[in-house]
């Protein structure tokens, strides 16, 4: 016959301690049952943090049309059951009843009936089942110009070696870009397409392009009275304030890099005409193909560069931040030519007007 069990509450008195705090250390988040008559271990489960506000918007992108904002965002690990977009011309919406409000769903909006080359400001707020809302994530976008999303990425995760085929790149996605004449010439012997990534850490801002290109050309020389951007290259553009000045001023910067060796790049920045600046700058450079020999079908270049970011006059980004950005591929077919087929991603780019330029919403 089995021990006829006790007919008492359940008492630690008479039992083996040391077993019992064995066991509680076993099931971890444990509780003892004191009730009256009820016997053992009630298990409450490990949970962790209760929520007491949804998580707030994260990995926001955006598109634009000249009339239209169209947005997505993700929710996180404290659920939400709707969003609360704000829209202000004058800076972010500071809570759920400032500026517009904007038509939306869980995860997106788009918005109508905007003004191209305006920056539009938005608030996204998520809300739970009871009303509560998470603080704000923001985004800025200009109609009619691009909205590129560089990703955040973990220091030392990106080597510079000229490729992406790191992991952290796999985090930003690809921008791709063709043909487009900026300055009138007709297209020549090699009209390259490709794309650029965008990435930042705590410490550098990270920038790659690709260019598929017949004939990759960087021989150093000045044409007509120019500078690098007469070589096989791209430029890069920063308005770090998002101040977007008709003019350069102190926070806007200017990066020209050419895919040869040496490279010939060069470096500027405001306020008024490009000025001197000498950043540290970290490049690497692949090329498949010849480099300056036009009697042989080159296939591409590619460049990978990491900007410090003290270099940019700040010291960190954060999540929701807008800065100015765009950049411009250069194209030399011909020895000793000025490489006049231009591909601005971002239409209507002044080099010297940053209110014309593209956004970078992190």
């Amino acid at each position: 016959m089995g021990q006829r069990l006790p007919s008492r509450p359940l008492s630690l008195s008479g039992y083996c301690i040391g077993c019992f705090v064995a066991f509680m250390a076993l099931v971890g988040c444990a509780q003892y049952n004191a009730t009256p008559g009820v016997y053992g271990l009630a298990l409450l489960a490990n949970s962790g943090a209760r929520c007491s506000a949804p998580t707030r918007a994260s990995s926001l992108s955006a598109t634009t049309t000249n009339t239209t904002v169209t947005a997505q965002f993700s929710t996180g690990a404290c659920p939400a059951t709707s969003s609360i977009v704000r829209r202000s011309t004058t800076g972010f919406p500071a809570t759920v009843s400032s500026g517009t409000l904007v038509s939306s769903t869980l995860t997106g909006f788009s918005d109508s009936g905007l003004t191209a080359g305006t920056v539009y400001y938005y608030s996204i707020f998520l809300s739970d089942s009871s009303g509560v809302t998470s603080s704000a994530a923001n985004l800025s976008a200009i109609p009619g110009k691009t909205v590129v999303a560089p990703a955040q990425v973990a220091n030392g995760s990106i080597v510079i070696d000229g490729s992406d085929s790191d992991s952290a790149w796999s985090a930003s996605p690809q921008f791709s870009f063709s043909y487009a004449e900026a300055y009138g010439e007709s297209a020549g012997a090699d009209n390259p397409s490709g794309y650029v990534r965008l990435a930042y850490d705590s410490q550098y801002f990270y920038f790659f392009i690709k260019s598929n290109d017949k004939y990759v050309h960087v021989d150093g020389s000045v044409c007509c009275g120019q500078g690098q951007w007469t070589d096989d290259g791209v430029e890069v553009f920063f308005d770090m304030g998002f101040e977007r000045a008709t003019s350069p001023d102190a926070n806007d910067f200017h990066l020209i890099f050419t895919p040869g060796s040496p490279a010939f790049n060069w470096y500027g920045k405001g306020p008024g005409a490009w000025g001197a600046w000498t950043p540290t700058v970290n490049s690497g450079i692949l090329i498949n193909g010849t480099l300056n020999n036009e009697t042989d079908t080159d296939t591409s270049w590619s460049m990978e560069v990491a900007i410090p970011l003290s270099d940019l006059g700040v010291s960190s980004i954060s999540s929701g931040q807008s800065i100015g950005f765009t950049f411009w591929l250069n194209e030399d077919d011909t020895v000793g030519h000025a490489a006049q087929h231009w591909y601005p991603y971002t239409t209507g780019t002044s080099s010297s007007n940053p209110s014309t330029w593209g956004v970078a919403q992190f």
